[in-house]
């Protein structure tokens, strides 16, 4: 369990960088497919992230979020769900940078 923690932690923060920069990249020269690997990206980070809480949650037998770690563990879940939300629907690629850098 330690080493999937640690893994996808690490996986998770990865892919919110690569999606800081291919959407702060994106934005400038404004090219729509460095903003799509960025959503991309954002998506994959927020799946492993969730894949965590509920491998957390199963190992812990209750939902974790008493500590401060969990709590922000969740927030940063909130804010790239939210965010990966409003990119797709709206096209609010924007938000990508911000709430990506907020999530690390």
């Amino acid at each position: 369990m330690e080493n999937y923690t640690i893994f996808s932690h690490y996986s998770a923060l990865a892919l919110y960088i690569l999606a800081l920069f291919l959407s702060l990249a994106g934005l400038k020269s404004r090219v729509a497919a460095l903003e799509k690997i960025a959503v991309y990206s954002a998506m994959g980070g927020l799946a492993l992230q969730i894949a965590l809480l509920a491998a957390r949650w199963y190992a812990a037998g209750f939902l974790p979020v008493t500590g401060l770690f969990s709590t922000l563990h969740l927030l940063a879940i909130f804010v790239m769900g939210i965010t990966v939300y409003f990119t797709l629907r709206y096209g609010a690629a924007p938000l990508l940078p911000s709430s990506s850098a907020l999530a690390i």
